[in-house]
């Protein structure tokens, strides 16, 4: 793939537009184990493991999210998928835009699911929420800079999901998962957490939807959500 990195991907479907999906941070691709199966009656769907998470290899040094952005646009490249329905989810979200923002030729549509772009959110009735989850993620920070990757992992769990969701999530997590937890948690970190792609090249209406918490362009996010509302395990799509 990009400088030498092979990512581990995997599609399946037929037919219709293509659907990239584009995992967070600390994940990989089964975090869709559970709309894929419905999301493929209708579409070629890809997901993948970034690099550096679970089965992709994890490079030299911290890596940044431009090598991210260059894996997204070569895996579409490459697969033939282009234009295609492209979902980002969390930092995934982050990758989307910053392709977008360079690449639109790539997309048939953008769904991206809570980005953190908290620079987007500047309404004056946000900002006391916002300044508390800065405060929430410094300290995450803080932890995997002492070298506390565990710790820095259990409390960024915490904080997304739920108190005590850790355990049966690190549970799910491949080896790879659970590595990249705690060998390689701060290339999500730093200029990963920019808006100035976001800000600088989408439309100012799109900004206004993103700050709503809703996306501009919502392509098949209605069968995401019907998908993930009718699961009830985790099947086997690949």
């Amino acid at each position: 793939m990009t400088d030498g990195v092979n990512l581990h991907w995997a599609m399946t479907g037929e037919g219709g537009a293509p659907v990239v999906l584009v995992h967070g941070s600390w994940g990989d691709h089964h975090g869709w184990d559970l709309v894929v199966p419905a999301l493929s009656r209708s579409s070629r769907v890809l997901a993948y493991d970034r690099r550096g998470h679970s089965r992709s290899p994890r490079p030299a040094g911290q890596g940044s999210v431009r090598e991210d952005v260059d894996d997204l646009a070569t895996l579409i490249g490459r697969l033939g998928l282009a234009p295609a329905h492209v979902v980002g989810n969390s930092f995934g979200g982050v990758i989307v835009l910053r392709l977008a923002a360079t690449r639109p030729d790539l997309f048939r549509t953008l769904i991206v699911h809570e980005p953190p772009l908290l620079g987007l959110l500047d309404a004056p009735a946000d900002r006391a929420a916002l300044a508390a989850a800065r405060e929430r993620v410094r300290a995450v920070l803080a932890l995997l800079e002492e070298g506390r990757m565990g710790d820095g992992a259990r409390l960024f769990h915490h904080l997304v999901h739920a108190p005590g969701r850790f355990r049966p999530i690190g549970g799910a997590l491949s080896e790879g998962g659970r590595r990249t937890a705690r060998d390689h948690p701060s290339r999500d970190a730093g200029d990963h957490w920019t808006t100035g792609s976001a800000r600088c090249r989408t439309s100012s209406a799109a900004r206004r939807e993103a700050g709503r918490g809703r996306d501009p362009d919502v392509g098949p996010i209605g069968q995401v959500r019907a998908a993930a509302g009718g699961a009830r395990h985790r099947p086997r799509w690949r």
